[in-house]
């Protein structure tokens, strides 16, 4: 089982022993969201009929598919993307958008800012 709202230390043999890993250890620890079903419920939108894809090995994207097409839900340290593998109509991708936005801000009680980047 997964442990979301976390993420893991990182290696960094160089500096074991040392007070600057025990510090990026202790920063990194995670915070429990402020909306635990918003944050449960990021990689189900809302009011779309979608099918939760199989997780692929060594990776910690979500995967659905809406209407034929992926949907991978890419979470990072510093940056969370939703990308739509294929075409879908306009109004289909705001409010995957939208969704995925809400619940991110209402899991965190922080605004995030969205910008859709084309290929």
């Amino acid at each position: 089982q997964k442990q979301y709202g976390t993420i893991p230390p990182p290696e960094m043999p160089e500096l074991e022993g040392t007070d600057t890993l025990a510090e990026i250890h202790k920063e990194m620890k995670g915070v429990e969201p402020k909306d635990r079903e918003a944050y449960e419920r990021r990689h189900q939108p809302d009011g779309v009929d979608f099918k939760v894809l199989p997780e692929l090995e060594d990776s910690l994207e979500v995967r659905i598919e809406v209407q034929g097409v992926l949907v991978r839900y890419d979470e990072n340290y510093d940056s969370v993307r939703l990308v739509i593998e294929g075409e879908l109509a306009l109004e289909l991708i705001q409010k995957l958008k939208d969704d995925f936005k809400s619940k991110l801000e209402r899991a965190s009680g922080k605004p995030f800012d969205a910008k859709q980047v084309k290929p």
